[in-house]
C-alpha cells in the first residue's frame, strides 16, 4: 500500500489521481436538488479559467487492510480505496456531470475529422474519473450503489428509480444532459468538444481542502466534520447530530473494554437504518416532512423541555450537546449509556413514523389515516402519533380510538372551526412531553379532548355551525367531508349496504351546491334576507357529475326538488326533496334538526 497522502490543499484532480472512493453505509443518501446543481453548473461556465475556484472540504478515512483486500474490490498497489466522511454530495454530483459529459462528447467527436485521438481521450477521462479496468472509482451506499451504477454510469436508463435518492440522482442526471445539449445546439462539433475541454480542466482545478484520517483515527474525522462544512448543500441537524454523538462517543469510551467499537457501530448502523427509514419517510409524500422536523418531533417527547423555544431551530440541538457535555463531565459510562438511549429512542421514532405513513393495511387504522390526511394539519400530533404507535402498533383498535379523537380536534379547531394552525400546537406537544408509551388511550383521549375543549367546545363549535357565512367561511373539500359522513349515517341508519366511496366525494367530480341558488332568476324573499341564508349549512348539500348542474344552475327550489328526488343519495332525495317548500323554515329544521347534533354527536368530545 503507498504512503499515507498527507493532508492540505488539492486539486480535485489531484485527489482522483489513483483513488477510489465509498460511501459508508451511515452517511445520508445522494440529496441535491435542482439548486444545487444549477450552482455548480453556473460556477463552472462562469468562474475566469485563470482564478482558483474553492470547493470546500473533503474528509477521507482510510480503510482497513481486509477491506481494500476483500474480492469485490480488488485493487493495485498504488489504489487505495477512502471512505468519504464529508463531500460525498460533491463528489457523486462531479461524477454525473463528468460521465453525460463523456456521452455527449462521445457523440460530438464522430463528426470530427480525426476522431481516434478523441475516442482514446475520453477513455482517458473516463478511467481517472468513473470506471477503470472495470473496477468503479466511486461506491455509494447500498441504497444507493445499485442504481448510479447502472443508471448513471452504465447507462441503463430502462431501470425506474424506486427511491427519493435514486429519483435525484436520475434528476441531476438530466439536468446536466440538458445543460450539454443546449452547448451542442449553440455550437459546432468543434466548439462543443472545445467546451467540454474548458470544463474538464475546470473540474480538474477546483480547489479543496482535504482531510486524509487513518483507518482508526475515527475521532479525527468526526472533530474535522464537525468544525468545518463549507460547500453544496447545509448540512441537516440530523447530520450533525450523528458527528457530534460519534465525536462524543471517541471521547467517552474505553478502546480496550470494546465498549468503544460498539457503540460505535451502534451510532453509524442506527444513522444508516434512520436514512432507510428516511427515504420510505419521503415517498410515502405526507406533510413534505424532513429529517429535521422528525429530530423535532422525537425530541418533543423524549427530552423534558420547559418552552417550546427549546425545541425549536437550532435550540434542539445546542441543548442536546449541553446534556451530553455535562454527562461526559460527570460520568463517562453514564454518557454512553446516554448516547445510546437516544439513538434507540431516535431510531424508533423513525421507525414509528416509517411505519405509520405507509400504513397499507386495510383495516380501521388505514381507514381513519386516510380521514385525517384528507382534513390536513395533521402535522401538530405527529409527537403524539410517534408515541403512541410505539405502544400501540399491534393494537388496531387503539390506534383507531386515537386517530378519531385526533380527527374530532382537527375538524373542530382547523378544518371547520378555522383556528390558526398554530393554536393549540404547544398544548398536545405538552401532552406528548408528558404521556408515556405506556399509558392508556384513554388518557391520551381525555387530554386531546381537555385541550380541543379549552378552545372549541360544544357551543363554539355550534356557532360555527350556524354561522350565515359558514360556505364563505370554509373550504368545499372540508364542507364536502362534513356532509358525506351525514350521507354515511342515513345509509347505515336504513340499513343500506352501499355506501357512497369517500374518495369519489372528497374528489374533483363532486361539489358543494347551494339548494337556494346564491345568485337566483329571481327572488323569492326580500333580498337582503335571501343573502343572510343561503350560505348556511342548512341551505348546503354535495352534488356529482350526475346531477344536471348547468340546466339547474340559479334555480329555485322547485325546478330543483326533480333532480334532488332522483339523487342517488339520501341527504338529497331522503331529507331535501321530500320538503313542500324551502325556505327559512326549512333551512334551520335541516340545520338545528338534522345537520348539527349528528355533527356534534359524530366528532364528539366525550
Amino acid at each position: 500500500m503507498a504512503a499515507r497522502r498527507q493532508s492540505g490543499p488539492e486539486s480535485l484532480g489531484e485527489l482522483f489521481e489513483g483513488f477510489f472512493f465509498e460511501v459508508p453505509e451511515y452517511q445520508r443518501y445522494y440529496s441535491w436538488d435542482r439548486e444545487q446543481l444549477e450552482d455548480l453548473w453556473t460556477d463552472l461556465q462562469t468562474l475566469p479559467p485563470e482564478k482558483d475556484h474553492y470547493f470546500g472540504t473533503i474528509i477521507l478515512q482510510e480503510t482497513s487492510e481486509a477491506a481494500n483486500k476483500t474480492p469485490e474490490r480488488v485493487m493495485a498497489e498504488e489504489q487505495e480505496k477512502h471512505h468519504i466522511i464529508d463531500g460525498q454530495q460533491r463528489i457523486t454530483t462531479i461524477s454525473i456531470l463528468l460521465q453525460i459529459m463523456l456521452e455527449e462528447l462521445g457523440v460530438a467527436v464522430e463528426c470530427l475529422d480525426e476522431p481516434e485521438e478523441w475516442r482514446k481521450s475520453i477513455t482517458e477521462i473516463e478511467q481517472k474519473w468513473l470506471v477503470d479496468e472495470g473496477l468503479y472509482r466511486l461506491h455509494l451506499q447500498k441504497g444507493d450503489g445499485g442504481f448510479f451504477h447502472e443508471y448513471v454510469v452504465e447507462k441503463k436508463e430502462y431501470i425506474d428509480p424506486d427511491t427519493p435518492s435514486e429519483r435525484k440522482l436520475a434528476q441531476a442526471k438530466d439536468f446536466f444532459r440538458e445543460q450539454f445539449r443546449v452547448l451542442r445546439e449553440e455550437t459546432t462539433s468543434e466548439g462543443f468538444v472545445e467546451e467540454c475541454q474548458k470544463i474538464r480542466k475546470q473540474i480538474s482545478s477546483l480547489e479543496l481542502m482535504i482531510h486524509y484520517v487513518g483507518a482508526e483515527d475515527k475521532e479525527k474525522a468526526t472533530r474535522i466534520f464537525e468544525s468545518e462544512n463549507d460547500r453544496g448543500k447545509s448540512l441537516s441537524m440530523l447530520e450533525r447530530t450523528k458527528s457530534f454523538l460519534m465525536y462524543m462517543t471517541y471521547r467517552s469510551a474505553e478502546e480496550d473494554d470494546g465498549s468503544y467499537k460498539r457503540t460505535i457501530n451502534q451510532v453509524q448502523s442506527s444513522f444508516a437504518r434512520i436514512y432507510q427509514h428516511m427515504q420510505s419517510i419521503e415517498d410515502a409524500k405526507r406533510d413534505n416532512l424532513s429529517e429535521d422536523g422528525i429530530q423535532r418531533y422525537h425530541y418533543i417527547t423524549y427530552a423534558d423541555w420547559g418552552t417550546r423555544d427549546e425545541y425549536q431551530g437550532e435550540s434542539l440541538l445546542d441543548n442536546l450537546k449541553s446534556q451530553i457535555r455535562q454527562t461526559h463531565q460527570e460520568d463517562r459510562d453514564q454518557c454512553i449509556a446516554l448516547i445510546k438511549d437516544y439513538i434507540n429512542s431516535l431510531e424508533l421514532a423513525f421507525q414509528n413514523l416509517d411505519r405509520l405513513l405507509n400504513h397499507t393495511d386495510e383495516d380501521v387504522v388505514h381507514d381513519r389515516l386516510r380521514r385525517i390526511y384528507t382534513l390536513g394539519n395533521v402535522a401538530r400530533f405527529y409527537p403524539l402519533l410517534i408515541l403512541a404507535w410505539e405502544g400501540y402498533e399491534e393494537e388496531p383498535n387503539s390506534i383507531k380510538s386515537l386517530l378519531e379523537i385526533i380527527e374530532t380536534a382537527i375538524i373542530r379547531l382547523y378544518a371547520i372551526g378555522g383556528h390558526p394552525s398554530h393554536a393549540k400546537r404547544p398544548r398536545f406537544h405538552r401532552i406528548a412531553r408528558d404521556t408515556t408509551s405506556e399509558a392508556s388511550i384513554q388518557t391520551w383521549r381525555e387530554k386531546i379532548s381537555e385541550a380541543v375543549a379549552d378552545f372549541e367546545d360544544d357551543d363554539s363549535f355550534r356557532r360555527v355551525l350556524k354561522s350565515q357565512d359558514f360556505y364563505s367561511d370554509q373550504q368545499s373539500k372540508q364542507i364536502r367531508y362534513l356532509l358525506y359522513f351525514y350521507e354515511k349515517h342515513l345509509c347505515e341508519e336504513d340499513g343500506e349496504p352501499d355506501v357512497p366511496d369517500f374518495g369519489a366525494v372528497m374528489g374533483d367530480n363532486y361539489e358543494v351546491e347551494h339548494i337556494w341558488p346564491q345568485t337566483p332568476v329571481r327572488y323569492p324573499i326580500d333580498e337582503e334576507d335571501y343573502d343572510s341564508l343561503i350560505h348556511r349549512l342548512g341551505n348546503l348539500t354535495f352534488v356529482s357529475d350526475e346531477y344536471n348542474k348547468e340546466d339547474l344552475q340559479n334555480k329555485l327550489f322547485d325546478e330543483k326538488q326533480p333532480e334532488f328526488a332522483n339523487s342517488s343519495y339520501r341527504l338529497n332525495r331522503d331529507k331535501v326533496a321530500d320538503r313542500d317548500e324551502w325556505g327559512e323554515e326549512a333551512i334551520t329544521r335541516r340545520e338545528d334538526g338534522d345537520l348539527v347534533p349528528f355533527i356534534l354527536d359524530r366528532w364528539s368530545l366525550a
